[in-house]
């Protein structure tokens, strides 16, 4: 019997020393999404950014024209729950809209980056909404589908993006002012239906970095016929000890309606640990679903997502957005939802 709760005790010691290794040993928890229908106007909200204290760049990717809202986010500091969500008003940059889908701060600069998916360009911006003269001509992603997200890195210096679904092979590369023809393959057989995550140096931007490959989970739906129907990666965002989150959600449309669902996977990524020839390992962070049957109906494509506060206890929060397609027929609602990160 003494060996046996020995043996008993060094296995659970074992698994637990294993369960402390492992980099995705994180305690996350989800709040409930709110809306905020009288202080936040009806819009196609598909990107976010934390400008520090409690402001936040917000893009909609059918805006009147190119540039971006600013809200004012409040959260509570001790369980990480938004309270009140404030719009201080849209900062235009007088161009046609370039269906914008991901923005980012960037500190050093004092200035955003975000990525439109008509146009696969990355552009700059002073805070006034104005561009700044930086662009960025990323790699045409498909016929169909464009880049749906974009996150920076601080430590790295880098911008991480990828298109929302089916890679593209070869293709030349434009950055701003200088024309440069750095080509990369993605290869097939093996890794196909794989996404480029592809990284860009704001201290070398004469070349994009060789991506990683990364494959979104098989659908759970086949489309309804005639009913609208999205699936893929919507949004990407570095943490502070390198790795990524990549938010995968499917929007399926029912042909009555009523059953109508999204389901969101938030998957945990360590790029400095893979190589790039092969798909990338992912870990499974949250996972949430909401539908339409429900009164008043919380069903939300979470398309933006950035870093909030941290908590008193050092929990990090992250915030994301949803797109309700302006309220669509007065049924949707602009969602935000809050994870909490604690390690």
């Amino acid at each position: 019997m003494r060996r046996f709760y020995s043996a008993y005790i060094i296995t659970l010691l074992l698994v637990a020393m294993q369960t402390w290794a492992q980099p995705n040993a994180v305690q996350v928890k989800q709040l409930r999404q709110r809306s905020f229908q009288k202080s936040v106007p009806a819009g196609n909200y598909s990107g976010i950014t934390w400008l520090g204290d409690d402001r936040y760049a917000v893009v909609s990717d059918k805006s009147s024209t190119d540039g971006f809202f600013v809200f004012r986010i409040d959260i509570d500091s001790v369980k990480g729950r938004i309270r009140r969500v404030a719009n201080l008003g849209f900062r235009s940059s007088g161009l046609p809209n370039r269906d914008v889908e991901g923005i980012a701060w960037i500190p050093g600069r004092q200035t955003l980056m975000a990525v439109g998916e008509a146009d696969s360009r990355i552009v700059e911006y002073g805070l006034d909404g104005n561009p700044t003269g930086w662009s960025l001509q990323l790699p045409p992603a498909s016929m169909t589908h464009g880049y749906e997200s974009l996150s920076y890195d601080s430590h790295s210096r880098r911008l991480w993006t990828m298109p929302e679904a089916s890679a593209s092979s070869t293709q030349n590369v434009t950055t701003g002012a200088l024309s440069v023809h750095e080509t990369f393959e993605v290869p097939s057989g093996a890794v196909r239906g794989a996404l480029p995550l592809l990284s860009v140096s704001l201290d070398d931007t004469t070349h994009i970095a060789t991506p990683y490959l990364y494959i979104p989970d098989a659908p759970r739906k086949k489309p309804a016929r005639g009913r609208p129907y999205v699936c893929g990666v919507s949004e990407v965002l570095t943490l502070d000890d390198g790795a990524l989150l990549v938010l995968e959600r499917e929007v399926w449309m029912a042909r009555s309606g009523v059953r109508s669902a999204v389901w969101c996977k938030l998957y945990r990524v360590f790029p400095a640990e893979q190589l790039t020839d092969k798909p990338m390992q992912k870990q499974l962070v949250a996972s949430w679903k909401t539908s339409f049957p429900s009164v008043p109906p919380r069903i939300a494509n979470y398309e933006g997502m950035t870093l909030g506060p941290r908590l008193a206890d050092g929990s990090q929060t992250i915030i994301l957005v949803s797109d309700s397609q302006n309220r669509y027929k007065g049924l949707l609602r602009d969602w935000f939802k809050v994870i909490v990160l604690r390690r």
